[in-house]
């Protein structure tokens, strides 16, 4: 009987654990939703200026002017 009685606990134990995680986790992307400030590759807005732009603007110069340019500039 007593091993009955500490198995029944140690479900107990499992099925509050479970969740309690399920709660925290909930509550954990709840929080994080409220305090989300938009998508960090958005282009900022105000004076601020993006440093790293996924545009093809360098496609337009040849090897020899982009070779010179990453010797020059390190870029």
């Amino acid at each position: 009987m007593t091993m009955m009685k500490e198995m029944g606990q140690r479900f107990l134990f499992f099925i509050l654990f479970v969740l309690l995680v399920i709660i925290v986790t909930t509550a954990y992307d709840w929080v994080q939703g409220l305090f989300s400030f938009g998508s960090p590759y958005d282009a900022p807005s105000g004076d601020a200026v993006k440093v790293f732009s996924m545009t093809n603007e360098i496609e337009q110069y040849s090897i020899p002017d982009r070779l010179l340019w990453f010797f020059r500039y390190g870029e």
